[in-house]
């Protein structure tokens, strides 16, 4: 049975025109500082949250490697987590209730000073880690801001760790070769994430447009990631309204989030999700987002209808729509038989 969303629906379009890289110009090199922004806003392509580690002795440990040892010890009991803010092995706050934002400061095994934000929160009867600093400066002229998003202490991770360029408070994962100020540079970064070094991109090039074509009720598409096939390139283009340039080569989407209001929903590429190749001096234009919709088996008892746990909402490119919230706002669902031509039950699903 086919199930169809027909409340607000998300709807989008990839577009592509391809260029030519122009040449470029010499090496540059950019410092950047930590940086610890007094509300944390950032959107990065990141789904699930890093645990505490399991340390020496059998304590755990916020994973981040400074000189005295792997990670900074802490101590959880009924109501909060006491934390080690400067690796002696003693605890110096406590973080209570739901949550809280420690600042870590050490330094590395080879003696530079680091400082580490973390955003610690409960979930369950556990506590789980994000980010909640970030490196911080200026490579060829733009701001760069980069992101330890497994919280292990390094920032020069490609496809794994973050990176926000320019302006716009969403992240792509660190890539290669990055769009600075319309020109493509590759890009070479510190394990510590102090300094980034940039030299002109030489290949070719096309420009992907993931924003211009992006329809919906009203929401508005907050991030959109997408990556190369062996993740070593990344770009986030949800508000590049007249596309950007990216090398030639094949994507995929990787993450995405849309919001209206109090309501959003996050996207990720589905298992059958199309790829979107961009080829130099081609165009491309492909859809994706509403109609969204999925099969499943159900069964109807009375007035009630009952679905598998494990529902999935697929957009027109194999794109999965995911965490709606508030969690009882799931898109307004029909429930349709073809042979009685006939609506069966309507409604909305929680827990999604």
């Amino acid at each position: 049975m086919r199930l169809r969303c027909i409340a607000p629906v998300l709807t989008a379009a990839f577009a592509l025109t391809a260029y030519a890289n122009g040449p470029g110009g010499p090496e540059e090199t950019g410092a950047l500082k930590a940086s610890v922004p007094a509300k944390w806003e950032i959107v990065t392509p990141v789904t699930a949250a890093v645990k505490l580690a399991a340390g020496p002795a059998g304590v755990r440990m916020i994973p981040i490697p400074h000189a005295g040892g792997p990670g900074f010890i802490v101590e959880s009991d009924a109501v909060s987590l006491s934390v080690d803010l400067n690796g002696d092995g003693k605890f110096d706050d406590k973080v209570k209730g739901v949550g809280g934002t420690v600042l870590l400061k050490g330094k590395t095994p080879e003696g530079v000073a680091f400082t580490h934000a973390v955003r610690i929160s409960r979930e369950g009867t556990d506590w789980v880690l994000s980010p909640a600093g970030m490196m911080q400066g200026r490579v060829a002229g733009v701001d760069v801001r980069l992101i330890d998003l497994n919280l292990n202490g390094r920032y020069d991770e490609v496809g794994v760790d973050g990176m926000v360029v320019g302006k716009t408070q969403s992240a792509s994962l660190l890539s290669k070769v990055a769009n600075l100020g319309g020109k493509l540079f590759s890009l070479t970064v510190s394990s510590d994430g102090s300094s980034a070094v940039a030299s002109p991109f030489e290949g070719q090039a096309g420009t992907l447009n993931l924003a211009k074509g992006w329809k919906s009720d009203g929401a508005e598409l907050a991030s959109a990631v997408v990556a190369s096939e062996n993740d070593e390139l990344s770009f986030e283009l949800s508000d590049a309204r007249s596309g950007l340039l990216v090398p030639a080569g094949e994507y995929k989407l990787v993450y995405g989030f849309a919001k209206k209001g109090s309501e959003s929903v996050r996207i990720r590429g589905g298992a059958n999700m199309k790829r979107f190749p961009v080829e130099a001096g081609k165009e491309l234009t492909a859809a994706w987002g509403g109609p969204v919709e999925m099969d499943f088996t159900f069964s109807i008892t009375k007035d009630k209808l009952t679905v598998p746990p494990d529902l999935r909402y697929v957009g027109a490119a194999g794109e999965e729509y995911f965490e709606f919230k508030p969690d009882a706002k799931s898109p307004q669902i029909v429930v349709f038989d073809p042979e009685a031509k006939a609506v069966v039950r309507e409604g909305r699903f929680g827990g999604c």
